[in-house]
């Protein structure tokens, strides 16, 4: 039911929200037991989210992964543990997206990665790291195109008008970030 749905979804979010106190706010955990329990309650929201059938605690379990880096992060530079996270975090969602046919997680997914390698890269780039920089961005890019393909294929979908978006916006940024970096 809808009003069971809410009551789960401010439950992800009351733990995400603990979690990040927890770790920031009273220092009475670590960074790497909170970044463990907030990817638990990320898998947690997802899986409880496709038994029940509802896109609302996919999207609020996704948006949770990626706000995790956010909340826990520090000022230091760490690209292969932030992009193997976020790639993890991407193939779980975009595998969710395949499996139950929603596309708005694949959209969130593009859009969230775009965003948290944009914030990386004016944060932390130096142009000594231009090839983990390209080689996540292809990562990420074939791994969505990949994701997109196979759902067309596997639901018998024709490309919609959404679809087309996405793939324009995925290259686009891809295009853009390789120029810059390269």
């Amino acid at each position: 039911s809808a009003y069971g749905h809410t009551l789960v979804g401010l439950g992800l979010g009351l733990c995400y929200l603990s979690l990040y106190a927890g770790f920031q706010v009273y220092h009475v955990i670590s960074q790497p037991v909170a970044f463990a329990l907030m990817v638990l309650v990320t898998a947690v929201g997802s899986i409880i989210s496709v038994r029940q059938n509802s896109l609302a605690l996919a999207v609020t379990a996704q948006l949770g992964g990626f706000l995790t880096p956010l909340l826990l992060g520090t000022e230091e530079n760490k690209p292969h543990a932030l992009f193997t996270y976020l790639a993890l975090l991407n193939v779980g969602m975009v595998g969710i997206a395949w499996y139950k046919n929603w596309q708005a997680l694949t959209w969130l997914a593009v859009v969230g990665t775009i965003a948290v390698h944009g914030g990386w890269f004016n944060a932390m780039y130096g142009p000594s790291q231009w090839i983990i920089a390209e080689g996540y961005a292809t990562l990420f890019f074939v791994l969505f195109l990949v994701a997109m393909l196979s759902r067309a294929l596997r639901h018998r979908v024709a490309l919609d008008i959404s679809s087309l978006w996405l793939h324009g916006v995925l290259a686009s940024w891809y295009f853009g970030i390789s120029y810059t970096i390269i």
